[in-house]
């Protein structure tokens, strides 16, 4: 069995979450004790202070960030993330390999914030983090966790380089499109037809988007695939949205057949665009 402990570091403070090794045959590299294996020694700049992320279309990112770590154990990978008040990851260090015989702080170096994944409301020009999480993993694939460890540390991010709209503006839409064709559904069962969908949108002003893709059949929707519709919502960015609503492996109406596709974006101070192209589902799958 592999056990997890699990950490949560504060001032003066350690309190140890998971299982020890009485209660189980415990994994764990050469060198476990109950000390901490990761330490987190500090960065550059200081937290505390505001740190500037160039701000693009899809992410934010600082590549001079750097956190200072000192890890205990050897032949290990560490994962290092940014998590927000509300336990969200706003952003995650890639693996670094922590080689057997390293002597000097282990340096995590650039730091991106991905806007959705830490889906933040963007109430301000600023971002803020008040965690950083550490998870220690085994070398050797499947990588299994071996120490998850949290630290306080608060870190406020500014976005600089690319700035919004000066005046709200409305979202529209740069792409719209649809392809009909044969799917396959596994061996032994038949292909069938089914539609792909891309809506890409674009808001320079930032706002909170709804989108709804949706597809109608022309004259009816009385059976499968006649009628069919997907929404999805964007927070608001600090900067230009640039985004694309995907569906994929829709059902189409039984061929021939004629339709609409039609994408609808809706921001949030109201304002609305939609735009259509026709559909044409045609042949058999054999």
């Amino acid at each position: 069995m592999h056990c997890l402990r699990r950490r949560i570091v504060g001032p003066a403070t350690l309190l140890i979450l998971g299982m020890g090794a009485a209660a189980c045959d415990l994994e764990t590299p050469f060198g476990w004790s109950d000390a901490p294996a990761v330490e987190l020694l500090g960065s550059r700049p200081e937290a505390g202070h505001v740190i500037p992320m160039l701000a693009t279309e899809r992410e934010a990112y600082n590549n001079d960030m750097v956190l200072f770590f000192h890890v205990r154990l050897a032949d290990v990978r560490l994962q290092v993330d940014l998590l927000d008040p509300a336990g969200r990851v706003c952003s995650r260090r890639g693996d670094e390999w922590i080689s057997g015989g390293h002597t000097e702080p282990i340096a995590a170096v650039g730091f991106g914030l991905d806007y959705e994944a830490c889906a933040y409301s963007w109430p301000g020009p600023t971002l803020v983090t008040t965690m950083v999480r550490t998870r220690l993993k085994t070398m050797a694939y499947p990588h299994r966790l071996i120490e998850e460890t949290t630290f306080p540390a608060r870190f406020e991010f500014s976005f600089v380089g690319v700035p919004l709209s000066s005046v709200p503006t409305a979202p529209s839409l740069a792409r719209l499109e649809a392809r009909v064709y044969c799917n396959y559904n596994g061996p032994g069962v038949p292909y069938s037809l089914a539609i792909d969908a891309a809506c890409e949108l674009v808001d320079d002003d930032g706002d909170a988007l709804a989108v709804t893709l949706a597809f109608r059949r022309d004259g009816e929707c009385s059976k499968s695939g006649d009628c069919w519709s997907e929404s999805r919502t964007w927070p608001a960015r600090p900067v230009r949205t640039t985004a694309t609503m995907s569906v994929a492996e829709k059902p189409a109406p039984a061929a021939p057949a004629t339709g609409t596709l039609t994408c609808t974006v809706t921001d949030s101070r109201g304002h609305t665009r939609a735009d259509s192209v026709p559909v044409r589902v045609e042949g058999t799958c054999s």
